[in-house]
């Protein structure tokens, strides 16, 4: 396994809000802002690659107590990144 970021991983960071403005994005937010389709395929591929940026600490995750799929979780880039923790923020 690489230790880089993929192409998508990378696509993801650029378009991702700072944790610090207090804005922060869905998965289906960010499916629209790449210009990708929602489809099944994509919002897999997508919710893996926010899953392994928020492994490495590059990102940040609230989860909320929303029941309905893929609207139960928001992101937002790490100000500072921190390496080797995974921590989620409960609401």
């Amino acid at each position: 396994m690489g230790t880089g970021l993929s192409p998508l991983q990378r696509q993801i960071l650029a378009v991702l809000p700072d944790e610090g403005n207090g804005e922060w994005a869905r998965p289906k937010q960010i499916l629209d802002t790449l210009g990708l389709e929602p489809t099944p395929s994509n919002r897999t591929i997508m919710s893996r690659a926010l899953g392994r940026l928020h492994k490495r600490g590059l990102i940040s995750v609230i989860v909320t107590d929303l029941a309905v799929p893929g609207k139960s979780r928001l992101y937002a880039r790490r100000d500072r990144p921190i390496y080797g923790v995974t921590r989620t923020r409960e609401v």
